[in-house]
Formats: C-alpha cells, structure tokens, sequence
C-alpha cells in the first residue's frame, strides 16, 4: 500500500528514474532536500519501500583542527565483521582532542550544505561533501564538553544534544541537579513504555552487548 501510494503522488523515492529531470531546478536543493534527514530519505527510501538489501556501510573522512593542528580523521562503518558496523572508537590520552574533535563534527554533520559552507572555515569540512546523516545526536557524561546546544533552527536539522548542560536555564552552562536527571530517566522509560518502543531500543543497542 505504501508502494502504490508513492507511486501515484510521483515521489521519487518510488520513480529514482525521474530525479534527473528536477536535479537541475534550485528549489529541488534549497526546498525538497533542504534538509540531511530528506536526503537521506530519498537515498535510502526506494530500497525500504521494495524491500532490497540496505547497503549500511559508511565511509568519510573530517578535516579539521585541534589545538592548532590540522588532520583528517577517517571513519568507516559496516566494512570490519569483528566491529559492529554502528560503531567506531576514537582512543587517545587525556587532553588529547578526542571531545574536541566530536564536537567540531557534530557542528558540521547536522547541517545543509549551506550550513556546512558556513561553518567549515571554524569547525572543519566533510568528504565527500554531499554525505547526508538521517540525525545527529551528541550524548555526553562531561560536566565540561562543549557540544553545541540545539537552537530552533538546529532542532529543524535533526541536531539533538543528551548531557549534563540544563538548557533550560538562560546560560545553557549551568548543570542539571540530581532531581533533574532523575526525572528525565523516568519520562524516558515511561514514554518507551507507551509508543512501544522497547523493540527499538533493543535492536539500536544490540551492537554493544555483542
């Protein structure tokens, strides 16, 4: 049902062959996939809607700067059986930029290819450039990181912040008490209990009980 719903709407998840006629109109970049999230969508779409094989695997590679050095730090996803193809590990000394170079990612992946242009010049550049991430979601136990804060209009880039920082207080720096956490752990179980999400969950964590 889906399938044919698609079908007659003409989306191009479902008609791929009619993307060249549009590719060229600005409004299919600057309106249709404004956004990573549509991207990804229509990249992925047409293989979930006809049930094909997914490809998961994932490289690219981050160019950017940490204490006044730049680098290319390489990542790759689904291309190592002993390593859960949702999972790559950054190891390295104290001190060293590791946080660092997360947050100066997490700046760039969640944004359009405008924002990306606007902020390469400080946070550093993705390759290949049009690489398209679903969501962002940066998770944190530092009472010290400096992962950026979703403002609205980073909300609408799929961008989410999980940590310590209490963005409800006006200067987004100011640590959530114990009470706070407490009972943000409780909303969480209860809405899994509600939307039937458990399943989901299981499956999302099950590369880590590997």
């Amino acid at each position: 049902k889906a399938l044919a719903y698609l079908e007659m709407i003409q989306d191009l998840a479902a008609h791929p062959e009619r993307i060249a006629e549009f590719e060229s109109d600005p409004c299919y970049t600057t309106s249709l996939l404004r956004e990573s999230g549509a991207r990804r969508a229509l990249e992925d779409g047409a293989d979930i809607i006809l049930g094909n094989h997914l490809d998961t695997r994932l490289e690219f590679s981050f160019n950017t700067a940490v204490g006044g050095n730049s680098f290319d730090a390489r990542f790759s996803f689904g291309d190592t059986p002993e390593i859960p193809s949702r999972i790559n590990a950054i190891i390295g000394y104290n001190g060293t930029g590791k946080t660092q170079l997360l947050v100066n990612l997490s700046h760039v992946a969640c944004g359009d290819d405008q924002h990306r242009a606007e902020v390469s010049s400080q946070y550093g550049q993705i390759h290949p450039e049009n690489i398209a991430f679903g969501r962002v979601v940066a998770i944190s136990y530092s009472a010290f990181d400096t992962f950026k804060t979703p403002t609205a209009a980073a909300a609408k880039r799929a961008y989410r912040y999980c940590g310590l920082r209490d963005l409800i207080k006006p200067s987004r720096t100011d640590l959530k008490g114990q009470d706070t956490i407490a009972q943000e752990i409780e909303d969480s179980v209860s809405r899994l209990n509600t939307e039937g999400r458990w399943e989901s969950l299981e499956s999302a964590l099950e590369p880590l009980f590997r």
